[in-house]
């Protein structure tokens, strides 16, 4: 059985992603894939019980702490070996025949009845025409944040791999550019994290035309958090899909802060000035001056 039609989130990583991607997780037309992947790949039925389980309203806040929708890169390097973690962007070529039969396979048996539209989160590297050719008829949705609050919630988690230097993380060689940009600045690691920022959006940049236009929308965090029953309604339509009352009723009531001045707090003026000197073409080039 053929996966058809899904909905895939992408972005750069620390960039709203994830809030998207449980907003959307809560409609129930919608089936996704909770962190019982990545520790049980080849029990879906494990998943699928999760799905049912938030058929009961009481039941609903117990799934979203012990089973929230996640990007479950594990359970993906089970799909398709190397996806989660390249040193460099997938396209087409790289996908084996093999590998997708395999996804469309495994993918099929985490279907739960009335939940027919599956959701997928991935972040790095763009892997859009990778993904294209995967899902020929999916839908994708390009979340963008301002690149200074991305920058600097990547020196904020410890899973970043740029403490480990640009030779040792999954960004792959700095092009030119950036090599001379990270070595002239000491090799300052404020520096490298806005350096990952637009490795990645460079990435998307180049592949963007991989997607077809009416496959493909762009919405930005701050929209997002502004308005999400809005935002939410946009993207459902869309994805063609209906919006039901208690859906956006439950969206109505959720209260959500713009957290994207924390960067102005946790970084010293020197470290601002670097930020914001390193992003200065980008930060145009999006919007964000």
């Amino acid at each position: 059985m053929n996966i058809t039609r899904p909905i895939l989130i992408v972005g750069t990583g620390r960039c709203g992603s994830t809030l998207l991607h449980n907003l959307l997780a809560r409609h129930p037309g919608i089936t996704w894939f909770s962190g019982a992947c990545n520790r049980w790949p080849r029990r879906p039925w494990i998943n699928r019980a999760v799905l049912k389980s938030c058929s009961f309203a009481p039941a609903r806040p117990l799934i979203r702490r012990w089973a929230p929708p996640s990007e479950t890169t594990r359970y993906w390097e089970y799909l398709a070996p190397g996806f989660s973690w390249t040193q460099r962007d997938l396209d087409a070529g790289d996908l084996l025949p093999g590998v997708k039969k395999h996804v469309h396979t495994e993918l099929s048996r985490h279907f739960v009845r009335g939940r027919p539209c599956q959701l997928h989160k991935f972040t790095g590297w763009p892997r859009l025409g990778y993904l294209h050719d995967l899902f020929p008829d999916a839908f994708f949705i390009h979340i963008i944040r301002d690149p200074r609050a991305v920058a600097c919630s990547f020196l904020n988690v410890e899973w970043w791999l740029g403490w480990r230097g640009p030779e040792n993380w999954l960004w792959g060689p700095l092009p030119a550019e950036y090599d001379r940009e990270w070595r002239s600045s000491g090799r300052c690691y404020v520096v490298l994290s806005a350096i990952q920022w637009k490795i990645l959006m460079d990435a998307f940049q180049a592949t963007r035309n991989r997607v077809p236009p009416d496959r493909w929308i762009e919405l930005r965090y701050e929209e997002l958090v502004a308005d999400p029953v809005s935002v939410c309604r946009r993207v459902l339509e869309f994805c063609r899909l209906d919006t039901p009352s208690h859906f956006i009723a439950s969206l109505a009531r959720l209260s959500l802060a713009n957290r994207n001045d924390k960067w102005k707090e946790q970084l010293t003026a020197d470290q601002r000035d670097r930020l914001n000197a390193s992003l200065a073409g980008h930060l145009e080039q999006y919007g964000y001056i």
